[in-house]
């Protein structure tokens, strides 16, 4: 596992904050974070029996929740095992946002050689929920170059020798706006694919499932349903 020689938990915003940018998977009483629990066990139980652990996570397009998905999945698997989320969404990172963190160094500091990769990563907690973040600190030129790069093999290849026993959930780019997620779709050993009612089109979803065709997908999840709609199905 991943560690440092004195580990500081950095403890997140009040509920309220977190609720805000549909963070809920940490609250018991939120109705809503009963969804990442079931979606937690699935895809766990889909990457066990596989003896997998990066699960990469993407949608079509933008919009469609991905980022909001990846880290609610991270806090619900964080409840029972350790688990380290990673923010590869070079162009638009939000992980960092998302959590109210402010992060000295990051994705791009360790890509530079200006951060070891175990000082860029910060652990976090809310609650019962715990996991290790490594974010970007902020939007990257040239994204496409540093997905396909050297250094990026590196560091995701000391991630994989230094966190044997983690379930390490990657934060991609949208596969249908540019190349920067195919660079590393080899290092990964799953995907789970975002989509979002009224905003993912079925041509989107074909297009993207041709993407993937050589990687595994553990799960298709529809975002962003009405409601209403979810009462009728019920």
């Amino acid at each position: 596992m991943l560690k440092r020689a004195l580990q500081t938990v950095c403890w997140l915003p009040r509920a309220t904050q977190l609720a805000s940018k549909r963070i809920i998977a940490f609250d018991h009483a939120e109705e809503h974070a009963a969804y990442f629990d079931m979606a937690r066990t699935q895809v766990l139980q889909s990457m066990d029996a596989r003896d997998w652990r990066f699960l990469g996570i993407t949608s079509p397009t933008s919009g469609c929740g991905k980022t909001v998905t990846a880290i609610n999945l991270a806090l619900s698997i964080g409840r029972q095992r350790s688990v380290l989320l990673l923010d590869l969404d070079l162009r638009k990172p939000q992980v960092a946002s998302c959590l109210g963190l402010k992060p000295e160094y990051g994705v791009l500091s360790v890509l530079e050689n200006r951060s070891p990769l175990l000082d860029a990563i910060v652990d976090v907690g809310i609650d019962d929920c715990r996991m290790m973040v490594l974010p970007t600190e902020s939007p990257a030129t040239r994204s496409s170059d540093r997905m396909a790069s050297r250094t990026m093999n590196e560091m995701l290849k000391q991630i994989k020798l230094g966190s044997q026993s983690q379930i390490i959930i990657v934060d991609l780019p949208p596969l249908l706006s540019s190349d920067d997620a195919h660079a590393v779709l080899p290092e990964l050993d799953c995907i789970l694919l975002v989509t979002a009612f009224r905003v993912t089109t079925p041509a989107q979803i074909n297009e993207s499932v041709k993407h993937l065709r050589s990687t595994e997908m553990v799960r298709l999840v529809l975002n962003k349903v009405p409601p209403d709609i979810i009462s009728i199905r019920r």
